[in-house]
């Protein structure tokens, strides 16, 4: 009796040990559980608008933010919004690089916007516009972009083209991701992101005068973004160069990233 009752004890814990695996071994998305800060809010009316970040602030360069829309009774509206990001610079006002679709996050329906800030807020007054004919909402947000470097811009045959840094947050000795996203300007209000470039990838330590092996040039992989592979063969300071062409054009002048860790 006590050989079966030991036996039965092993097979129930056999069957938790196998279930925590099978749980462990499945990816949670991104949309599943993550925690949002609340960057600016604002009431107007009836309605209620939430920015939120998983970060505490936004960043010049590639941002995910989510937009939490409800009326007064806390019912979302999200999909009866239209967004718009835009910066005014006082002589001028021009937008950005973003895409918008409406996610569901913890039971909670919220706008994600995956957007790219050309410029820091030194340059003007970032703000949102939210809008609904049917609901008669047109609101602004203003919402402050710190500066990071991130983002390059150069203009090559008439075109002003930004090259953001989207990687190498926390570089470490290794193989590092090497992400870029390039864009373009069509308009003050259109930025197309560019699909057909080919890259080079140069490494440099200048305090030691010397590179390293095993980096990998981007390549593009969808809507602009371009993934390749470098490698820090020690900390210290470090020069990334990149170059862009179009066939065997060279697009403007090559790119430089700085960084020493």
């Amino acid at each position: 009796m006590f050989n079966s009752l030991k036996y039965i004890a092993l097979l129930l814990l056999a069957i938790t040990m196998f279930s925590c695996s099978d749980d462990d071994t499945n990816p949670v998305k991104d949309t599943d559980e993550i925690t949002l800060n609340s960057i600016v809010n604002k009431t107007s009316g009836d309605y209620t608008f939430d920015v939120l970040s998983e970060g505490t602030e936004l960043e010049e360069g590639h941002n995910v933010f989510y937009i939490r829309a409800t009326d007064n009774s806390g019912n979302s509206i999200a999909n009866d919004i239209s967004v718009n990001l835009m910066m005014d610079m006082g002589m001028m006002m021009h937008s950005t690089p973003f895409m918008t679709e409406v996610v569901t996050m913890n039971d909670k329906e919220y706008i994600k916007v995956d957007a790219t800030f050309i410029m820091a807020s030194a340059g003007g007054t970032w703000f949102l516009t939210l809008k609904s004919e049917t609901m008669n909402i047109d609101e602004r947000i203003d919402y402050t972009v710190t500066a990071t470097g991130n983002v390059k811009r150069f203009i090559f045959d008439e075109k002003s083209y930004f090259v953001t840094l989207r990687s190498l947050d926390s570089p470490k000795v290794g193989i590092n991701d090497f992400i870029v996203s390039i864009h373009t300007r069509e308009s003050m209000m259109i930025h197309p992101a560019v699909t057909d470039l080919t890259t080079e990838v140069e490494m440099l330590m200048p305090s030691m005068g010397h590179g390293s092996d095993g980096n990998v040039s981007p390549v593009h992989t969808e809507n602009g973004v371009y993934a390749g592979k470098v490698n820090f063969n020690m900390t210290g300071d470090w020069q990334i160069t990149l170059k862009l062409k179009r066939g065997d054009i060279m697009i403007g002048e090559p790119i430089v990233y700085t960084l020493d860790f």
